[in-house]
């Protein structure tokens, strides 16, 4: 586990990177964007960060996991506004993840600072080129 993954643990901080991985993806917060991408914000951001890792199934074999990630992205959402009302948010998703934070992101009253949607791992660096402000 790389250095950059131990915020976790944190309840309240300044900014909540909340990733949905890619289909069946390996890695806690997907090794193929989210992990990597987390490293790199956690350690360049002059604020305290922490990772959420979307729980759904992640597999095009069952039909309701793109449903099952936006209802739990959103659900977290919705639970950390009111819980750390001061936090703001940065939504992940790659691949069939990709749906969680489009969705999510139109949620009102949800402080989502911006969307990063990219498609193609080989395209990929760590400034993440698709980043898109949400708000």
């Amino acid at each position: 586990m790389s250095p950059g993954l131990t915020a976790w643990a944190q309840n309240c901080a300044t900014l909540d990177v909340v990733i949905a991985r890619g289909t069946v993806e390996p890695g806690y917060l997907g090794a193929a964007i989210g992990d990597p991408l987390y490293a790199v914000l956690s350690a360049q951001l002059p604020v305290d960060t922490t990772a959420h890792r979307v729980e759904y199934p992640a597999d095009l074999l069952v039909p309701t996991s793109m449903i099952d990630g936006t209802r739990a992205m959103t659900g977290h959402l919705i639970h950390q506004a009111a819980a750390c009302p001061d936090q703001r948010f940065v939504l992940v998703g790659y691949s069939q993840g990709r749906w969680s934070p489009t969705v999510s992101s139109a949620r009102p009253r949800c402080p989502v600072r911006g969307c990063c949607l990219p498609s193609c791992p080989r395209a990929w660096s760590p400034s993440c080129s698709s980043v898109t402000p949400c708000d």
